[in-house]
């Protein structure tokens, strides 16, 4: 069964001129220069954040570095595939805080067929350094419908896969969790993404889950 710990939202300035030197951040500029196109050069101010609450990237990803330097990764519900999303009926967004940014959440109003998948480009994470890749969600508690497991997976850009199951009545309702799903390590030179799903189909309507997105870090 896939583990399952808790969350505590503390993920994770003044203003200054553009930057003459390059960041020492891995990729710094690369990933805010790509994630945000239309970003006129790169800001000290924008390195100080990242360093501290860390930047939300086009409405898609949330970017910061743990007092290590190292790159940490949020992929945001936004930024996300989830099956029916677009549909009223099944999902409803909502914008909350997060560790002083505000994105939107997405809540599952009811579904049968639950299928979440999403992707991080593997250069951006620092070589030689294990990630734990995880799904960060809340079950209120009125939740029903999780009587059977949920499966997870991650798969790396050298395609070897990781699955597992997770029982999620087994987790504390009303609190935003960490459920792991694997670990993935980045090679020097290796391009490619970092693939993540949760999915469960079966007849038994789902209801009551809350997605704020897949997080990728430095395993500790």
């Amino acid at each position: 069964m896939g583990a399952v710990t808790s969350s505590l939202d503390s993920e994770h300035t003044s203003t200054s001129p553009t930057m003459q030197a390059k960041s020492n951040l891995h990729l710094f500029e690369e990933i805010v220069g790509q994630e945000i196109p239309a970003h006129e050069g790169t800001t000290r101010a924008d390195e100080t954040l990242v360093r501290g609450t860390g930047i939300v990237l086009a409405n898609r990803k949330k970017y910061w570095v743990d007092n290590e330097n190292k790159n940490c990764f949020k992929i945001l519900a936004t930024d996300l595939s989830i099956t029916w999303g677009d549909d009223t009926r099944y999902w409803k967004w909502e914008e909350e805080s997060d560790a002083g940014t505000t994105i939107k959440v997405a809540k599952l109003l009811q579904v049968c067929w639950l299928d979440i998948f999403g992707y991080l480009e593997q250069w951006y994470l620092n070589p030689e350094v294990t990630y734990e890749v995880s799904f960060e969600v809340k079950l209120e508690k009125g939740a029903s419908g999780w009587s059977e497991p949920v499966e997870v997976g991650v798969t790396s850009a050298d395609g070897v896969p990781q699955k597992s199951s997770v029982y999620l009545p087994q987790v504390e309702r009303g609190k935003w969790l960490q459920i792991k799903v694997g670990e993935v390590k980045s090679q020097p030179g290796r391009t490619g993404n970092v693939s993540v799903f949760l999915r469960k189909a079966t007849p038994e309507w789902k209801k009551g889950l809350l997605i704020r997105g897949i997080t990728i870090t430095p395993k500790k």
